[in-house]
């Protein structure tokens, strides 16, 4: 019957998910998570879109040693001026208060803040807990509920920055595991799905597999990108592969693999 029929099918699938998840544990045991190091975790958090922190040092080249004993003696001063409560609460707000200072502004100042009070947490607390208070007061005559819904101060800037810092530890020791689980088993469900004309490649073990020499699964170590080879992408001795042509953006086509 048809019952019996679809019970047939559920069970089969069912067993057929339970051993590819089996053989996507092994690989996993093999191979590991791929957890960020810290440093690229803070930065892409601090400062998605940028590819990295703005801040990178550049080489110093011939005659540079007085410049840099300057730029050295103002950024002292800075850290000084930074770590008075006073001088740092007022700055933000009369940042704030400031009719050209965009939402894009706030949020990067506000990152460029956490970056420079990173080894001083307490420190940030107790500056984000003060401003959280003024935003509280300041809503309490408007709409209540729109706070903390969009980020448009600085100080939600602060706290979503402080949140990543203070997660990162139980991401990789707790949640980072089964979270990456979850998501390589949806997109091996969703790699099992038809190829057509406007998808046109798949990733994944039962689909076609693209090969690039950069892509969101590339190792990156001291701050370098490691290219993709044939052994990161797990492909096996004898496997079929051939070259497409891909278009991008400017209208160039390149093989890909």
């Amino acid at each position: 019957s048809l019952e019996t029929g679809v019970g047939d099918q559920c069970r089969k699938e069912f067993t057929d998910l339970m051993t590819e998840m089996t053989d996507l544990s092994s690989d996993l045991e093999a191979s590991g998570i791929p957890f960020l190091d810290y440093r690229t975790y803070a930065e892409r958090a601090f400062f998605p879109g940028h590819g990295g922190c703005p801040l990178q040092p550049k080489p110093e080249g011939p005659g540079e040693d007085g410049r840099c004993a300057t730029v050295c003696q103002g950024l002292t001063q800075l850290s000084n001026l930074l770590n008075s409560k006073l001088f740092l609460l007022t700055l933000i707000h009369t940042l704030e208060e400031q009719p050209s200072f965009s939402q894009r502004d706030r949020c990067h100042v506000a990152s460029l803040l956490s970056l420079a009070l990173h080894g001083k947490l307490e420190y940030l607390t107790d500056i984000m807990r003060t401003l959280l208070g003024d935003l509280a007061a300041h809503y309490v005559h408007r709409n209540p509920k729109l706070m903390l819904r969009r980020t448009e101060t600085m100080v939600e800037k602060l706290l979503t920055n402080w949140l990543s810092i203070c997660l990162y530890a139980f991401l990789r020791e707790v949640a980072g595991e089964p979270l990456y689980m979850l998501f390589r088993a949806i997109q091996y469900q969703v790699d099992k799905g038809p190829v057509d004309a406007v998808t046109e490649w798949r990733s994944g073990l039962a689909g076609h597999l693209t090969l690039s020499d950069e892509d969101l699964t590339s190792v990156t170590q001291n701050h370098w990108k490691r290219l993709n080879t044939l052994q990161h992408y797990k492909v096996p001795n004898g496997a079929t592969v051939g070259l497409v042509p891909q278009l991008h953006s400017g209208s160039t086509i390149s093989q890909s693999l």
